[in-house]
């Protein structure tokens, strides 16, 4: 490859560098998104729901009411403790129901003190809206403390925890722990088998107390858990308490809005996320790598070649 002209020359090596630098940007805009981008489009279909069914500024609850310290105490704290124990796979091992039971009951007790420990002794006005989208975050937070740190951040951050790359980069990927639980967490069954599957108490004087759960199913899970605040309302309105906990007296059965289904909400495709990610792993790692070699090595071999 002797006697090429400066300008070929230059030209064969800003191709292969453009090639080079094509290889590790397809790997990293395939890695980037990862099951965090299909959590992200979940939670924002949640936001909208919540948004729709309790919007700001309706259900807000006195801060001068009789039973103010109760419901937030009781009612909205119990929330908290519903929500990431529903979310929770009891049947996969009994054993885990007490080992965890306190962990879970702790992180809870922080994150409401660190969100409502002041409002609360102030007695401020609380808004339901306010309220839910908390819950939003605190599921996000406990989703990355205690289950799957990759469903709540970006594939690029996340493949380097321990054993993802070897995963994503393995034959079998189908039968991973990864690949099935994401094939779990989106699987969507009858709302009414899930339903029947939640082992709880409430809503009532000791706010909603879940024993067990089938957990895992993203959509089914939060349908079960939106449709359980609409009941929570429902029973802040009425004469159990004494009178409703509401700034707004006059909200009443006909104020709560409808019932959601998995219709309402964005449906998760984590098992897609995995095989693109995997993907651009396969890029970052390996792809690029031998690309990257060889084109240098054929620059310096142009370069060498044509040197006089």
């Amino acid at each position: 490859m002797g006697n090429l002209s400066s300008k070929l020359r230059k030209f064969l090596f800003a191709g292969i560098s453009t090639f080079i630098a094509i290889t590790f940007l397809l790997g990293i805009l395939l890695s980037v998104p990862g099951m965090g981008l299909e959590s992200l489009k979940f939670i924002n279909s949640v936001k909208s729901t919540v948004n729709k069914n309790f919007p700001k500024g309706k259900f807000v609850i006195d801060g001068k009411g009789k039973f103010y310290e109760y419901a937030m105490e009781k009612s909205i704290k119990s929330s908290y403790t519903a929500d990431c124990f529903s979310a929770t796979n009891w049947y996969e091992d009994s054993s885990l129901n007490e080992e965890h039971r306190k962990e879970y009951l702790i992180f809870v007790d922080e994150w409401f003190e660190n969100r409502w420990g002041d409002v609360i002794r102030n007695k401020e006005d609380v808004d339901l809206n306010d309220v839910s989208m908390d819950l939003i975050e605190f599921d996000q937070a406990f989703a990355q403390e205690f289950h799957n740190f990759g469903y709540v951040n970006p594939g690029i951050t996340w493949i380097w925890k321990k054993g993802v790359i070897a995963d994503l980069l393995s034959p079998n990927l189908k039968k991973s722990h990864l690949y099935l639980d994401g094939l779990e967490k989106q699987t969507i069954i009858d709302q009414d088998v899930y339903d029947a599957n939640v082992d709880f108490t409430g809503p009532g004087l000791g706010g909603i107390n879940v024993k067990s759960s089938l957990g895992a199913y993203l959509v089914n899970n939060k349908v079960w858990f939106i449709n359980m605040q609409r009941k929570n309302v429902s029973y802040a309105m009425t004469a159990a308490l004494g009178s409703s906990v509401f700034k707004d007296k006059t909200l009443g059965e006909e104020d709560l809005p409808k019932t959601i289904t998995a219709k309402d909400l964005y449906h998760s495709n984590f098992t897609a996320a995995i095989y693109t990610t995997a993907a651009g792993v396969g890029f970052l790692l390996i792809i690029f790598p031998l690309i990257a070699i060889s084109g240098a090595a054929a620059m310096v071999y142009i370069y060498v070649a044509n040197k006089k």
